[in-house]
């Protein structure tokens, strides 16, 4: 993933010297070697371009996602898994949709990725036990809050900076639900969904 989006970063700077960016890796208190491999793309890159954040402790997907949002300073900040479920140049769709969201600066608006297209690939590797609880938690979520989003839990998002203040200073949930809570806190007219 870092490979790739740093390949397309790159390439986006030199096709454009007005566009900016700064990379940030928060290592959640993992045992692999996170920190470390992300240290050499700082080397390489330099501080300006590439932060590390190495928690000391594990604080649930929520926790690290939040440190990485309120330690960023552009004006748009993108949200990405390490996992590669999301291609990276895919962040023009989502800056699209922003766009369409937002008439004026400094409003609050949500691009929403997804990975809904690749759900019967992940269904084949999943158990049965395991894809029951996924469709029951989808269906909650559904009834209880959040409408309109397929992949309520996919970490491709595109946020103003308004948006992540507003929806990330009260959000109190560290795992892996957290992404429902910021929905719940976003305003529905001001998201995009991709997919």
């Amino acid at each position: 993933m870092m490979d790739e989006a740093l390949g397309y970063l790159e390439e986006r700077q030199k096709q454009d010297p007005t566009f900016t960016y700064e990379l940030i890796v928060v290592d959640d208190g993992s045992e692999d070697q996170t920190s470390k491999v992300a240290f050499k793309y700082c080397q390489k890159y330099g501080s300006d371009k590439i932060r590390v954040i190495t928690l000391v402790k594990n604080r649930g997907k929520g926790g690290a996602v939040k440190m990485g949002v309120f330690s960023s300073r552009g004006k748009k900040i993108l949200m990405a898994d390490a996992d590669g479920a999301t291609k990276f140049p895919d962040v023009e769709k989502l800056e699209k949709g922003l766009d369409e969201l937002q008439p004026w600066p400094d409003q609050m608006a949500i691009a929403c990725g997804s990975r809904a297209h690749l759900q019967k690939e992940s269904i084949a590797q999943r158990s049965y036990f395991r894809t029951l609880l996924m469709y029951g938690f989808h269906g909650l979520v559904w009834v209880l809050c959040v409408r309109g989003i397929r992949d309520t839990q996919c970490g491709f998002k595109l946020l103003t900076r308004e948006a992540a203040r507003r929806t990330f200073s009260s959000l109190h949930v560290e795992r892996w639900s957290s992404y429902v809570i910021l929905y719940c806190k976003g305003e529905p007219p001001n998201m995009y969904r991709l997919g």
